[in-house]
């Protein structure tokens, strides 16, 4: 699972297996250590969620979460859609959130590993 951030935009992307544990299991998780104590750890989330009617967000402890209706997570995993997207309005602040399948690159690098990524619907036309 990658996460980006930029501005007040967030941007997770998926790859099959992940794609597959969030509809089959309902969460999928990373954590990363900032510390020598797990307390310092940043963890990022999607989780399915039957009761939500939208994709919304919370941030508690050291939890970056992003809750995707149900509904939305299943049709997703099983279409070509490529991604979930919604902005969340604060007041005045909102956040753009995209959940995306992580596609293969076009022009691939010795660094990354993409077998377990989607195919990228541009390949067919290069």
């Amino acid at each position: 699972m990658k996460l980006r951030f930029l501005g007040n935009s967030l941007r997770i992307r998926l790859n099959k297996s992940e794609v597959a544990n969030l509809s089959e299991n309902g969460r999928v998780a990373e954590r990363v250590p900032f510390g020598i104590h797990p307390e310092a750890d940043l963890i990022y989330s999607v989780v399915s969620e039957e009761r939500a009617n939208e994709v919304l967000s919370s941030f508690l402890e050291n939890e970056v979460k992003i809750i995707v209706p149900k509904d939305q997570v299943m049709q997703w995993a099983n279409n070509n859609q490529t991604g979930i997207y919604n902005t969340i309005q604060f007041g005045k602040r909102e956040l753009s959130i995209s959940i995306e399948k992580d596609f293969q690159c076009l022009h691939k690098q010795a660094s990354e590993e993409e077998k377990d990524n989607f195919p990228n619907p541009l390949a067919e036309q290069e």
